[in-house]
């Protein structure tokens, strides 16, 4: 049976002016902003999935690490795509992939890929993803990441995409 999830689902956001630099430039900072309300956004609207709702079975999520790239400027007013997808799932680890484009998905302005840690709630202690939650991670997982050629190859590959 074929899966019909969205693996990777997409919301638009219009860049405020609260969030730019003296230049009109979204802030560095508050790239991860966008980025982290989207994937809630996603999980949501895609799979019905509230975090604080899987909280209350036990385990969390927390930031291991981001790799961010900054490709184009993003602007004040600016209408923005933002699509999440998770990129590789592990037993203790899963990578969230990131990415805004221009309004019209023509244009690659930034990417970041996050690693979170599923961590015990009372003991904060890493921990083991539940099957139940690796069946539904394995189930939305992008195939054919290319993680040896890193984020890099990543930006390349995503760029011949945007031209196909």
């Amino acid at each position: 049976m074929e899966n019909k999830l969205i693996k990777t689902p997409k919301s638009y956001v219009t860049i405020t002016i609260s969030d730019c630099d003296i230049m009109g430039h979204l802030n560095n900072i508050k790239y991860l902003e966008y980025f982290i309300n989207a994937r809630e956004e996603h999980l949501w609207e895609a799979y019905q999935l509230r975090i604080m709702d899987y909280v209350k079975t036990g385990i969390g999520w927390v930031v291991g690490s981001h790799e961010i790239k900054y490709l184009r400027p993003v602007i004040y007013y600016d209408k923005v795509c933002i699509r999440t997808a998770v990129i590789k799932i592990a037993a203790s680890e899963l990578i969230v992939e990131s990415v805004m484009m221009d309004e019209q998905e023509n244009s690659l302005k930034s990417i970041l890929w996050t690693t979170f840690v599923p961590v015990e709630v009372k003991s904060g202690k890493r921990a083991q993803h539940p099957e139940s939650f690796m069946e539904f991670a394995e189930s939305v997982v992008l195939q054919n990441i290319d993680f040896e050629a890193g984020i890099a190859g990543r930006i390349k590959a995503l760029k011949m995409d945007l031209k196909s």
